[in-house]
């Protein structure tokens, strides 16, 4: 058997499928570290204790969680002389229901700046061990005064991410921009009155992941890296490219009390047309 305790929010299916074998199944050692660090990853819990009770040359698995708050809300309004008065909140949260399921949503009210974007991660659709991907926006951004132009942006994407192994993921998405360039003046740059009108973006991302920390919330050991390789063929604008990025981050303890981290990011993008990039 295993039995869960302490999850008073998290519903127990969404525990339970992240072991990779089912009650009845025969002992294995390695496959319970599998379980612990993918329940790690899910970044619900500060405590995760597994104990083993033997009975009868079984063994029953008794699996103590500590929750976490999982959401963040913020809200705040500022006043300056270039974005004038603005209203600015965002809503976080990594597990509403209790299902798993993951909410971003922002919104800006700067006149010159104004922002709605949302995003939603729908864990283990089709009862498989694949995350769905989905996100759209708006934004305004006035550039009048400092660049001579205003830009109107629509932004959507979906994609997928699953595990490769225990501590490696793969990641897909696929993005659609709509931008909508409005000169204000003639002293704009030449690439920028070029786009001037509709223009469309295709955007394909695939991203590898490399989680080998002893903790999503708070590592003191370990390393995470991640390899983004984004393709955008030419649409509108007649230089596509391909721009890879990696990223590379080290937690390291020190004297039990204190963790340092490092963190370098590598990066090189190259047209698709053998042109200059703007």
């Amino acid at each position: 058997n295993i039995n869960i305790y302490g999850n008073t929010r998290t519903k127990e299916k969404v525990i339970r499928r992240e072991f990779p074998f089912a009650e009845g199944d025969p002992y294995n050692e390695q496959q319970l570290r599998i379980a612990k660090n993918n329940l790690q990853k899910l970044g619900f819990f500060k405590k995760i204790e597994i104990n083993e009770k033997e009975i009868n040359n079984q063994v029953d698995l008794n699996l103590e969680v500590e929750e976490v708050s999982t959401g963040e809300f913020q809200v705040g309004l500022g006043i300056d002389s270039y974005e004038g008065a603005t209203f600015v909140t965002g809503l976080r949260e990594k597990n509403i229901y209790g299902v798993g399921r993951e909410l971003n949503l922002q919104i800006n009210t700067s006149p010159n700046n104004t922002i709605y974007s949302l995003g939603v991660v729908e864990p283990h659709i089709y009862s498989r061990n694949i995350d769905l991907i989905y996100n759209i926006s708006y934004a305004y951004r006035d550039r009048s005064d400092a660049r001579s132009y205003n830009l109107d942006e629509f932004n959507t994407s979906i994609g997928f991410k699953y595990d490769l192994t225990n501590i490696i993921s793969h990641s897909v998405t696929l993005e659609y921009v709509l931008k909508d360039y409005e000169i204000t003046d003639s002293s704009a740059s030449d690439s920028i009155k070029k786009l001037e009108g509709n223009n469309a973006d295709i955007i394909l991302e695939n991203t590898i992941n490399y989680f080998d920390l002893d903790s999503f919330i708070r590592p003191s050991i370990g390393i995470y890296t991640t390899f983004s390789n984004i393709i955008s063929p030419a649409t509108n604008d007649d230089n596509g490219y391909i721009k890879n990025i990696v990223t590379y981050s080290k937690y390291f303890p020190y004297k039990k009390l204190n963790v340092f981290s490092f963190r370098t990011k590598l990066g090189n993008i190259v047209s698709l047309q053998n042109k200059e990039l703007d």
